[in-house]
């Protein structure tokens, strides 16, 4: 089973599309650690794996769980979420 176990930054401009990409690929398990997370697009992609039976989890950093983050449309949608 192909794994891909991290990410770097692609050539400037491609960034989100590869993630998006990488997250629709996801049959197994997405696991996330990150500090500041308020694309729609990529909360969207990973709302869709989890529905789609991926098991998603994402560590947020504490203090970045604020309105302008994710954190609360993901936790609705029922993705795994620490802090």
């Amino acid at each position: 089973m192909p794994r891909f176990s991290a990410f770097t930054f692609p050539p400037k401009g491609h960034r989100k599309d590869q993630v998006i990409y990488w997250i629709n690929r996801a049959n197994v398990s997405i696991h996330i650690l990150i500090y500041d997370f308020d694309l729609y697009s990529i909360g969207d992609a990973l709302i869709n794996a989890h529905n789609r039976g991926v098991d998603v989890n994402i560590v947020f950093e504490g203090k970045e769980t604020d309105h302008y983050s994710e954190y609360q449309r993901l936790r609705a949608a029922g993705v795994q979420l620490d802090n």
